[in-house]
């Protein structure tokens, strides 16, 4: 069996009471288990970084300068996962991080989910064909083929 999360944005979010539904599905004979949780919660930030490097499992960003949001060292290092990258021609316009993360509430014993999000620009150009496809999503770019007939 696999458990899974799904959180979605809800303008008309109301309580953590009213947000929870939870389903389960079965493919090729695995059970899953999904909870969708509404949120009207999260945080997030943008960062420029002058450099990266890359392992099969992280990402690392070197000259880390905080443009918006929570203050990160200068050098910063990611899992991979969950990171798309945003381009126009092939060119990285940003790379975008986003996280399931959780708090409880004070006034009572419920665990609200949100979103952290984190832009990270970078200052000068990387091409996209640079990186790996290894823990990025990347857009795909739709080739058409014709056909004679």
């Amino acid at each position: 069996m696999i458990e899974s999360i799904d959180l979605y944005y809800d303008e008309n979010y109301k309580s953590e009471i009213d947000s929870i539904r939870t389903e389960s599905k079965i493919f090729d004979d695995i059970k899953i288990d999904i909870s969708y949780y509404q949120s009207g919660w999260g945080t997030s930030g943008f960062y420029h970084f002058d450099s990266l490097s890359e392992t099969e499992y992280t990402v690392t960003f070197y000259g880390v300068e905080r443009e918006f949001g929570k203050l990160l060292p200068d050098t910063v290092t990611f899992q991979k996962g969950d990171i798309w990258i945003r381009d126009t021609d092939s060119i990285v316009d940003y790379f975008d991080f986003s996280r399931l993360i959780s708090r409880k509430k004070e006034d009572s014993n419920n665990v609200q989910y949100g979103r952290l999000n984190y832009e990270f620009y970078p200052k000068d150009t990387i091409y996209v064909n640079e990186l790996s496809d290894y823990g990025f999503f990347k857009r795909i770019i739709e080739t058409r083929f014709t056909t004679n007939k």
